[in-house]
């Protein structure tokens, strides 16, 4: 992410749940702000993101068993304000900025395909565009955009189902004006979304997709503002 003079940083640092503790691990190979990614397997994948300078279309792999970094074929679209989730062994890139327009993309990344020389290809965009952190989870086998911006902010929640590459409109967010730089993570069959960029932000909010409501839950104990969130065994950690 960025230090306190918003330059864009290689730091990478891990936390151990058992012992509650970090410690360093190996440097990025780049810097990079704005970034998203996600855990296939035993492998981290970091994609896209700003240098300080433009937006980057690089992927880096981080090997949690060697722990080493590596290099991947370039995503289609560079961006930063993007959000990424997994689904059966898939990532879906989904929105952000170009540096010119808000993005309506989603580009998936394969780690056993070949799409013609790549492991990359587009699926379905997304209905509305989206970046600035919307949040993005999956529960069941199928992904949930949450809030963001565009032109203004939006409290709208839209299904994606790879195995239709269809979307579907769900009901609006819980909590209406702390719509984006929020973050959101699944547990047990249902998404949870915290913070954002409002006076809201120690919100916390669930969402069950099977009803397709919303509920608040205990708020945060601190405010948070473009967080990332993340569930382990039976905890979230934000």
């Amino acid at each position: 992410n960025f230090n306190s003079a918003w330059d864009p940083l290689t730091t990478h640092e891990i936390f151990d749940t058992v012992a509650n503790s970090w410690s360093t691990g190996p440097a990025l190979p780049q810097a990079r702000g704005h970034a998203a990614g996600g855990l296939i397997d035993s492998k981290y994948y970091l994609i896209s993101g700003w240098d300080d300078i433009d937006a980057r279309r690089e992927v880096f792999e981080y090997d949690t068993q060697t722990q080493t970094w590596s290099e991947l074929p370039r995503c289609l679209t560079a961006r930063l304000y993007h959000s990424c989730a997994v689904v059966d062994g898939r990532a879906y890139v989904l929105g952000g900025y170009d540096g010119s327009e808000y993005l309506d993309k989603n580009d998936v990344f394969d780690t056993e395909a070949d799409f013609g020389g790549t492991r990359w290809t587009s699926r379905a965009a997304i209905p509305s565009h989206r970046q600035k952190h919307h949040a993005v989870a999956s529960v069941n086998n199928r992904l949930y955009v949450i809030g963001g911006y565009y032109g203004g902010y939006t409290s709208s929640v839209e299904e994606y189902d790879p195995s239709t590459n269809g979307w579907q409109q769900k009901a609006d967010k819980l909590t209406p004006h702390n719509n984006y730089e929020i973050a959101a993570s699944s547990y047990d069959g249902k998404i949870y979304v915290f913070g954002g960029d409002s006076g809201l932000a120690t919100a916390t909010d669930e969402y069950d997709p099977l009803t397709d409501t919303w509920r608040a839950r205990t708020p945060m104990i601190g405010s948070r503002t473009s967080p990332r969130a993340i569930t382990c065994g039976d905890k979230i950690y934000v």
